[in-house]
């Protein structure tokens, strides 16, 4: 998982399912609401870093040794 520069969206990837989603972060309870479909990666993602400009999420997929690229 990784959170975004503003401290307002977290990204997260599913291995299982082959996937990465962001979900919004309720700064005052911590609640997480989905904000997208979740979207296809390559084959078991299995971690996800943010830019530091917050403009691109990478997920490093371990079964295919690939690295997808998301604007965010």
């Amino acid at each position: 998982m990784a959170i975004h520069p503003d401290n307002d969206v977290l990204y997260a990837v599913n291995e299982v399912a082959d996937t990465a989603q962001a979900f919004s972060i309720n700064l005052a309870d911590g609640q997480l609401t989905g904000l997208t479909p979740a979207a296809a990666t390559g084959a078991a993602p299995n971690s996800v870093v943010i830019d530091p400009s917050g403009r691109f999420a990478y997920s490093t997929n371990g079964d295919n040794d690939t690295i997808s690229v998301f604007s965010v």
